[in-house]
């Protein structure tokens, strides 16, 4: 969904000369993606070991999407946005478990805090990247097409 859109390339009192400006709601694919691994894990160790707490973020989760799953009315993505932070959670779980099963490995212990900061680096240039796009910060349409990674992610022209 674009909550604003401007397209000035033709504009030529545009002090940058050639810009689109966009606020879109897209989200951070890179949290979006690995949460796409991290909440079926998340649900299966509720499962296997009892986790009451694991269980209520990953019920909580279903109980928002999974209505709009078979829903014939029209969807936009911030419909699934109440999601994100139970994604977040999902993902921060993995990772501490990865940081604690790396712990334990005298060869791998390294692995743990690099393995989470590579993730959270990779995260954070996804936000600084996709930020533009976010905030109606003007980019050459180059730019802003460089970010638009799916057909369906243009709004406008395109």
């Amino acid at each position: 969904v674009a909550y604003f859109y401007e397209d000035h390339r033709r504009d030529t009192t545009d002090p940058k000369g050639c810009c689109i400006y966009e606020i879109t709601s897209l989200p951070n694919p890179v949290i979006l993606w690995f949460g796409l691994l991290c909440v079926p894990w998340v649900g299966v160790l509720a499962w296997r070991e009892r986790n009451k707490g694991y269980a209520l973020i990953v019920i909580t989760y279903l109980l928002q999407w999974l209505p709009w799953f078979g829903s014939p009315r029209l969807t936009f993505a911030y419909h699934f946005y109440v999601n994100v932070p139970l994604i977040c959670l999902c993902n921060a779980i993995i990772l501490q478990r990865f940081l604690r099963w790396a712990q334990g490995r005298d060869r791998a212990r390294w692995l743990g805090p690099a393995g989470v900061g590579a993730y959270v680096a990779v995260a954070a240039l996804g936000f600084v990247y996709f930020y533009p796009v976010l905030s109606a910060h003007g980019l050459p349409w180059n730019a802003w097409h460089q970010r638009m990674w799916f057909p369906t992610w243009i709004i406008g022209p395109g």
